[in-house]
């Protein structure tokens, strides 16, 4: 340390203050160090003044001076945090208010565990009755999950501190965390001062590169220039590990998914470690990204899943778009969503539809809610799309475009990403001087080069500097292979692109990133097209046998098992496939061979119009796929999820179980004894979430013909099973869960009218017989207990939630049945005795028991089969035994039929 030191100018914050032309934290960890004192960080300033506090006594005179210079410019830069603190809020608000009036609130879903009354309450009454040789069940546990609904994402994030925010491409994550910023910033502004609230810091993680520790990103995002589309707050950043001491900050950090891919693991690992460490403090975490994109990299944290747009968030949304600038219509808009009864609403709306017409933006309403009528199948396809947010902005603008043709606009991404980028080229031109234009088309090419480049260097992120994106940039392009290529200046087209927001860059004009990610794939899918399709192999395989996935790591408890890791051209070629007119089965013929999953993705999502044959290789391969146990699960459950949506050839299956006798029960569940039976037929799955769908949409709840007399006085205004809207279980292949053994029984019931022949709930007896055969094994499919076999919350990749039917091959009956053990609890017929107990074999049961009047009775019914909840070996035995109340609903609760 040099002697005589004198306090410099101050400016830029503690970073920016001088000591004799030095920098105030070094010379104050250079003190700190002199004094043999354990030094703080440099970016802390309470514990920097605390140190050089502890430091003065220990200093001899020549030197306190100094010390007490640095103490003063250190509580100068504290006392100066809280109006550095506003201001910084004020550049928030600033930013982000202007979008605001646009915002509808999200719903999401996620999963919690609670303490289960009802569990604690039978274990009590059991333990009761432990001492019976004959009675052996398992005692649930005293927690259970369940999945919550969150009406409003700011549920969530008041309830839960660490948040996983998942979506798919245009799911309003982005949106969704530029609301929440902007909520704590007014927040922050109207706290006391004396109680400073949490400070927001939004970032986006493709700004995160190789080599960077977590600390050194917050701070470039936070102190970096303005001019750089940061947040200027270098006096906040230069205390950034005083605020996280103090468990002051809300990190926002955007999109996992675009964020640079050299490194990616090790850069996951750090910013988990560095959430482990400070969230103890009271600091608060969100991390958005892609759903599909996401594996599992941040477990633990609370998962939340972003839903679509349900048919009055559409309204609220379109109304918002089109009023946004009148104010008349904004205040009546929002006395509208704020009626408290009918009569309020008709006369609000009254007023607004007056108000509409008389500024002349009933014409925008009528327009655009005559494309979205619910309940159109004709415009069903677009509908679906306005449920994302980002595609109805897109619909919106496409739709209100005065040049366009008239008329719905094509239902697909693609030829709606082409629309809105013709929109903005067309809007741009009209702020440019003409002799610096470049034709619409020119600017497309050179678009698609410099979107497939950014793309295929991955590592690069969504975010790259622009002298390398001018380095892959042509400088000539040929839009029309008739004729010779034309000039495309990178310099001159990045320029254009950014007047029409179909990139973005800073005032500086130091990077690059497409507007929104599915402009960049959309324009990437362009160039595509023009690639040899057998040199794009790689781009979309995927690691296919169990031996080469790679290993998931440690999850949260309910998180669900991750689908294979993404190679990030998926939604690209989705794209692809919508724009390949004359070229889907050569297309389809590349992805068959490469990843039949993505093909399968490209046929149901891009709406491919392609032979029958074409699309049979598909769905052939696709079974090919889950039916071979060496393939891995994480694949396995992805073929049948796309198989699901495209169709499921293999759903309505009968096995037939033949006449004889069979060894029933078990030692431990009931004594081994012999039962014999007539031939009968048994669903080789469970009911499936696609077939009971058929039920409802025939009226199924409307129709008292198809239930007992019990089950219609317990069904009231129940309309459908529960969680049956639910994203994890909703799947068209998935077992239909949260249904009663009424609702299970009206449905059998249903399909005898339909079929014409009796369709009924199988036996206890007849269930067992079909799941174990003859020769009395203990699982269905022979030898010891087997985690790969079943889906149960056991072994290194438990699923965490239902999966398509029949994945489990290995699972299979000696008869073919498949899923008997693991996947749902499946209600029988068999009902207990009149006081709810298990009835023991040999004490006037009967193999036939629950057919005939049994069928009314309001008794407790047999349940078999265990369930993906389920973390004990011994309930999927086949003998094992356990009842539940008719009108028991749960997401580990589904059925099959028999027919006699």
């Amino acid at each position: 340390m040099t002697d005589g030191l004198h306090i410099g100018d101050v400016s830029g914050g503690i970073r920016g203050s001088k000591l004799a032309g030095r920098d105030i934290v070094e010379v104050s960890i250079n003190i700190i160090e002199f004094a043999g004192i354990e030094t703080p960080s440099g970016r802390n300033l309470h514990a920097l003044l605390r140190r050089l506090k502890e430091a003065l006594p220990r200093l001899d005179e020549s030197r306190k001076a100094d010390t007490l210079a640095a103490i003063a410019q250190v509580e100068r830069a504290i006392a100066d945090l809280p109006g550095q603190e506003r201001e910084y809020l004020k550049r928030v608000v600033g930013k982000l208010d202007e979008e605001a009036p646009y915002y509808v609130p999200l719903s999401a879903e996620t999963t919690e565990s609670r303490q289960s009354e009802s569990s604690l309450h039978r274990t009590t009454r059991r333990r009761q009755r432990r001492a019976m040789a004959d009675y052996c069940e398992w005692v649930p546990a005293q927690r259970e999950i369940q999945r919550v609904r969150l009406d409003d994402l700011q549920e969530g994030v008041e309830k839960y501190p660490c948040i996983t925010l998942l979506g798919d491409p245009g799911s309003g994550k982005t949106t969704a965390i530029e609301m929440l910023a902007l909520r704590l910033a007014h927040k922050g502004l109207k706290s006391d001062p004396g109680r400073p609230g949490l400070l927001p810091l939004s970032l986006r993680l493709s700004e995160f590169e190789a080599g960077m520790e977590v600390e050194d990103f917050i701070v470039q995002g936070w102190s970096g220039s303005l001019q750089g589309n940061h947040w200027g707050a270098g006096e906040l950043a230069a205390n950034l590990e005083g605020y996280l001491d103090q468990g002051r900050l809300f990190l926002l950090l955007d999109a996992l998914n675009e964020m640079p891919r050299e490194q990616y693991n090790d850069r996951v690992g750090r910013l988990r470690q560095f959430i482990d460490r400070w969230q103890v403090n009271g600091n608060r975490f969100l991390v958005s990204c892609r759903v599909l994109d996401y594996g599992e990299e941040l477990q633990g944290l609370q998962r939340i899943e972003i839903l679509p747009l349900n048919d009055n968030q559409v309204q609220h949304f379109v109304m918002s778009e089109i009023t946004a600038g009148d104010r008349t219509c904004e205040v009546l808009w929002s006395l509208l969503l704020e009626a408290g009864s009918d009569e309020e609403s008709a006369r609000v709306w009254g007023y607004l539809a007056t108000e509409l017409e008389r500024s002349g933006l009933s014409k925008h309403w009528e327009t655009i809610t005559q494309a979205l009528v619910p309940g159109d199948e004709s415009k069903r396809g677009l509908l679906e799309m306005a449920r994302n947010p980002y595609l109805l902005t897109v619909i919106i603008d496409v739709l209100l475009d005065e040049d366009r043709d008239q008329g719905r606009p094509d239902p697909g991404r693609a030829q709606l990403m082409a629309n809105f980028a013709t929109i903005q080229m067309n809007w741009a031109r009209n702020k440019v001087n003409s002799r610096e234009w470049l034709d619409n088309d020119v600017q497309e090419e050179s678009l698609s080069v410099l979107a497939f480049e950014m793309q295929r260097r991955a590592s690069f992120g969504t975010l790259v500097k622009t002298e390398h994106v001018k380095a892959v940039m042509p400088e000539t392009v040929q839009p029309d292979p008739q004729w010779p290529p034309v000039p495309a200046p990178p310099d001159r087209v990045l320029v254009l692109a950014a007047s029409a927001n179909i990139i973005e860059m800073p005032p500086d004009r130091s990077s690059v990133r497409f507007y929104h990610q599915l402009l960049q794939e959309y324009f990437a899918a362009r160039s595509m097209l023009r690639h040899d399709l057998s040199s794009l192999h790689e781009l979309w395989r995927w690691p296919w046998r169990r031996e080469e996935m790679p290993q998931v790591g440690q999850r949260g408890e309910f998180d669900p098992l991750p689908p294979p890791p993404p190679t990030g051209w998926e939604e690209t070629t989705v794209l692809t496939a919508e724009i390949a007119s004359g070229r889907h089965g050569e297309l389809m013929r590349h992805l068959i061979d490469a990843n039949p999953v993505l093909a399968g993705r490209c046929l149901h999502e891009a709406r491919m119009n392609v032979e029958d044959t074409t699309r049979d290789a598909v769905i052939d391969a696709l079974l090919a796929t889950i039916a071979q146990p060496g393939i891995s699960l994480r694949v396995r459950i992805s073929a049948g999820d796309v198989l699901g949506y495209l169709g499921d050839p293999r759903l309505g299956e009968l096995v037939t179980v033949p006449a004889g006798a069979f060894l029933m029960g078990s030692e431990l569940h009931g004594p081994p004894h012999e039962v014999s039976l007539p031939e009968y037929r048994i669903a080789k799955f469970p009911v499936t979430h696609a077939e009971y769908a058929r039920f409802l949409e025939s009226g199924g709840y409307e129709d008292r013909r198809w239930w007992t007399e019990a089950g219609w006085k317990w069904k009231g205004n129940t309309t459908e099973p529960e969680y049956w809207d639910d994203q994890w279980f909703s799947k068209p292949n998935y077992p239909v869960v949260g249904v009663s053994w009424y609702e299970a029984a009206a449905y059998c019931r249903w399909q005898s009218a339909e079929l014409g022949q009796e369709v009924r709930l199988p036996t206890e007896a007849e269930w067992e017989k079909a799941a174990r055969g003859h020769d009395g094994r203990q699982f269905p499919w022979a030898g010891g207990f087997d985690v790969d076999n079943l889906n149960i919350r056991l072994g290194e990749e438990p699923v965490n939630r239902t999966t398509p039917v029949g994945i489990y091959s290995a699972g299979s009956s000696p008869y073919g049945v498949l899923d008997c053990a693991g996947q749902v609890w499946e209600w029988c017929s068999t009902p207990t005795t009149s006081d709810y107990r298990l009835r023991p074999y040999g004490e006037g049961w009967s193999a036939h028991e629950g057919q005939g009047a049994d069928a009314e009775a309001a008794l407790g019914r047999i349940v078999r089969g265990a369930s993906w909840t389920d973390r004990q070996e011994e309930v999927a035995a086949c003998a094992y035994r356990e009842w539940f109340y008719p009108d028991f609903r749960s997401f580990d609760r589904g059925f099959r039929v028999v027919i006699p």
